[in-house]
């Protein structure tokens, strides 16, 4: 039995699909604009199933025209509008990651939140002396400069991981089938 010949550009994204069913090519799949699910199989028809199935409403609200070519524009710059925001973010990641880790160590120390300031201070002087002779010394100490770690972003910091580690008790004790109280009385 023959194989089916299968023409290449069935199998690509079409770039009318943007306009027709608010779709958008990413890594090699359809990614729908409305709820950003993901489609691997580059075929029209898997495609115009999604959109008329999950998102009729939208289908009925922006009719295929120019009034629904209008909307998926504006969710495709709301997307790359979101993606460039995360750019930026990733950028600034690196510095409140270590922001975070400076305000776990002074927190787990017991150190006053001002305390942020002088271990800035102390990782220049240090990171002058220690990275003299490499040549990316410039950059090491900017970011170190660059790196929040004043009294009230310490604080601030502080307050996230308590909720966070808060967040993740209440979650495992809901997802914990049983658990048993230890109490103690006690007048001390």
């Amino acid at each position: 039995m023959a194989k089916r010949k299968k023409d290449d550009e069935y199998r690509t994204f079409q770039d009318e699909w943007t306009e027709e069913f608010a779709f958008v090519e990413r890594a090699g799949s359809a990614v729908c604009l409305i709820c950003n699910d993901k489609i691997t199989s580059l075929k029209r028809s898997n495609v115009k199933r999604h959109f008329d199935t999950r998102h009729a409403t939208f289908a009925s609200k922006y009719p295929a025209g120019d009034s629904r070519k209008k909307a998926c524009q504006e969710l495709l710059s709301r997307v790359q509008a979101s993606q460039q925001q995360l750019r930026v973010w990733t950028r600034q990641g690196d510095y409140n990651s270590a922001s975070f880790a400076g305000s776990l160590a002074i927190v787990r120390n017991g150190k006053p939140f001002t305390d942020g300031e002088y271990a800035k201070t102390f990782m220049l002087d240090v990171a002058n002396e220690l990275f003299d002779d490499l040549p990316n010394k410039d950059k090491i100490i900017k970011r170190i400069q660059d790196m929040p770690l004043s009294a009230r972003t310490v604080h601030d910091r502080t307050i996230v991981m308590a909720n966070k580690v808060e967040e993740t008790q209440v979650k495992d004790i809901n997802a914990a089938p049983f658990f048993s109280l230890a109490l103690d009385e006690s007048t001390d």
